[in-house]
């Protein structure tokens, strides 16, 4: 349970209004959904498999300042304005899969996975936490339908959401360099 809730919660406040939902939001069809899946799986697998590599090249404090720079590449960039996505014109699976999977690889809930599973001891649970963090805010949108909010409120979600994600891994960074004691 270590590695599952902060690696659900982490990526769940991460995709706050971000592309996964902004697309859910846009484009709520079966074949989006399976893409979404199929794509989010495979993007934080290869996240998660990276951990297994660089978790035991690495000590504690520096796992630890690992994952506090993916909370904080996580938070800050989500507090300034960005582009909306554009939608998917194409509805078929693969190209919805495929458009999805190069918009994931990269991203910071890849990176927040790959942080959390080298820091905590289950890479399994991290990497399951992390996805069940997109599915939840991908399924959102679909979930709320006409009842999701409008995108000045969502604006404001995402940047507190920015706001928790920066300052706990501007903490985790602090403590990790010994600047806050032990």
């Amino acid at each position: 349970m270590d590695a599952l809730l902060p690696a659900f919660i982490a990526v769940l406040l991460a995709e706050t209004g971000g592309r996964a939902q902004t697309l859910a939001a846009m484009q709520g069809s079966a074949a989006f959904l399976a893409a979404l899946v199929l794509s989010s799986l495979i993007s934080l697998a290869i996240g998660a498999a990276g951990a297994v590599w660089i978790g035991g090249l690495i000590g504690e404090r520096p796992r630890l300042l690992l994952a506090g720079l993916a909370l904080l590449f996580a938070g800050v960039p989500m507090l300034f304005p960005s582009k909306p996505p554009k939608p998917i014109a194409n509805t078929r699976f693969a190209t919805v899969f495929f458009a999805f999977l190069a918009r994931q690889l990269g991203d910071a809930s890849q990176f927040i996975v790959f942080a959390l599973a080298a820091r905590g001891n289950s890479v399994a649970l991290s990497l399951l936490g992390g996805f069940s963090g997109v599915m939840a805010a991908g399924a959102l949108p679909m979930i709320v339908g006409r009842d999701w909010p409008d995108a000045a409120k969502l604006l404001w979600l995402r940047r507190l959401a920015a706001l928790l994600l920066a300052l706990t891994g501007g903490w985790f960074a602090i403590s990790a360099l010994g600047i806050a004691g032990d």
